[in-house]
């Protein structure tokens, strides 16, 4: 049976454990609350990410920084996604970011070669996580609301 283990357990990561567990897929899933039979697992703490069990083919690093600014957003996004990487450096790897790596703001298009230069220090923390993701040789999905 493939293994996923979803690291953010809101909306999208419910909507994501719906469609694999539908495809056979057996999910874990991490929150900080450990809601919804979530592992409760503070993703910037390298000793709780660590101390994970469980092997996995597929992990998806959808977790929301709950509203925060820069410094919610890199132990969220950055160290949560390096602490994964470390303790699963074989495992497939989906992060989830964010159309504000962009500086369009005016509702100009954005396309495939639209450069990634970002202006605000949130999206800074994002575009240093997607680079970091893809030279781990993760993928990176960069969804808008």
């Amino acid at each position: 049976m493939k293994r996923l283990l979803i690291a953010g357990y809101g909306f999208l990561g419910r909507a994501l454990e719906n469609k694999f567990v539908a495809a056979g897929w057996v999910v874990d899933k991490l929150s900080r609350a450990g809601a919804g039979g979530a592992i409760s697992c503070d993703l910037s703490s390298p000793n709780e990410v660590n101390a994970l069990v469980g092997e996995y083919n597929l992990i998806i690093h959808c977790a929301a920084s709950g509203g925060g600014g820069e410094e919610s957003y890199r132990k969220v996004y950055l160290e949560g996604a390096r602490n994964l990487m470390s303790r699963y450096p074989e495992t497939h790897f989906i992060f989830t970011s964010s159309t504000s790596v962009y500086p369009q703001t005016d509702h100009t298009e954005v396309t495939e070669e639209s450069p990634a230069m970002p202006t605000t220090p949130t999206g800074r923390v994002l575009r240093q996580t997607e680079q970091e993701v893809l030279a781990a040789g993760g993928v990176v999905a960069r969804l808008s609301g």
